[in-house]
């Protein structure tokens, strides 16, 4: 039998709990090649070479084990009740704990542009263990902009593993990423990699002394270049909220036939004291519907 074949032969056999997803390329590597298997009912995945490899009963033992020897671990020091206790806190409170726990060190180095920034990998590196101590997973996915051609709209979403209502979703304006030489799958790569980093370094607050740029380094050239993406950007950073959120009104009125009332419904207030992470939620409905998605009637009323 084909390795496809074996793949969804393996995905049926878990009565919809199990699913396979496959990663093909990096920025740079364009033959990367990962495989990831997870069953939802056993909460544990294994990445693999061929479907042949994965037992995921074997890994939810290991997992299962590993578990026993760190709670035990915790007991012995006196930290159970401790643990417990914050296993019951919101997810808003428990991005705070992370956030003071947090800690990342800038790794990654543009020596053309000459600063340093953080590296996506050694964020993850830091965070996941957090995340799985906090009983928290992350998820980040780029939507349609309809405001802003060289813009996505990056949703990340913070969500307890057991309660899926118990969520926090933050909205970003995430430029499209434009690297020299680079084709369109891998521009689309970098834009994907640098939304992510971004949202979880604003979600967390992830941050240092230094900005990303440091401008004592730049040099002159590098100084003239971002005036003049300045000059060219001056239009759209001085519109206010107020005007983006009329022109959001009229996208929604011209192009779905949804009117301001409806959108003052949806919101919970009225349309002129809609505020900047208000208007990121109605860019990502506005996206929902223009990709078709989801309907305007799953919205509006």
């Amino acid at each position: 039998m084909h390795e496809y074949d074996k793949m969804i032969q393996w995905v049926k056999e878990g009565g919809g709990n199990r699913t396979i997803s496959i990663e093909i390329g990096r920025i740079g590597d364009d033959s990367f090649l990962r495989k990831w298997a997870y069953d939802f009912n056993l909460k544990v995945g294994q990445h693999f070479d061929s479907i042949d490899e994965v037992d995921l009963e074997k890994v939810k033992e290991i997992e299962d084990t590993r578990e026993y020897i760190r709670l035990k671990h915790k007991f012995e020091k006196g930290e159970w009740f401790v643990h417990m206790s914050e296993e019951k806190l919101s997810v808003k409170k428990r991005i705070v704990k992370i956030s003071n726990l947090l800690r990342v060190k800038k790794e990654g180095e543009n020596k053309f542009a000459n600063y340093i920034y953080f590296q996506p990998d050694a964020i993850l590196a830091n965070l996941n263990p957090l995340l799985e101590e906090y009983n928290l997973f992350t998820k980040f996915q780029l939507r349609i902009h309809p405001e802003k051609d060289n813009f996505y709209v990056g949703e990340l979403t913070i969500e307890d593993v057991d309660n899926a209502d118990d969520k926090q979703v933050y909205y970003f304006d995430i430029e499209k990423a434009e690297v020299k030489g680079a084709n369109p799958a891998q521009n689309s790569g970098a834009t994907l990699t640098y939304g992510k980093r971004y949202s979880l370094m604003n979600a967390f607050n992830i941050a240092d002394n230094d900005d990303d740029f440091d401008s004592n380094k730049m040099t002159e050239l590098q100084k003239k270049s971002s005036n003049a993406n300045n000059k060219a950007n001056n239009t759209n950073i001085k519109k206010s909220t107020k005007d983006r959120v009329n022109d959001m009104v009229n996208v929604f009125k011209k192009e779905f036939n949804v009117s301001k009332e409806q959108i003052e419904k949806f919101i919970g207030k009225k349309v002129d004291s809609i505020n900047d992470a208000e208007l990121s939620k109605l860019s990502v409905v506005y996206s929902n519907i223009k990709s078709g998605k989801n309907k305007k009637e799953e919205y509006f009323k």
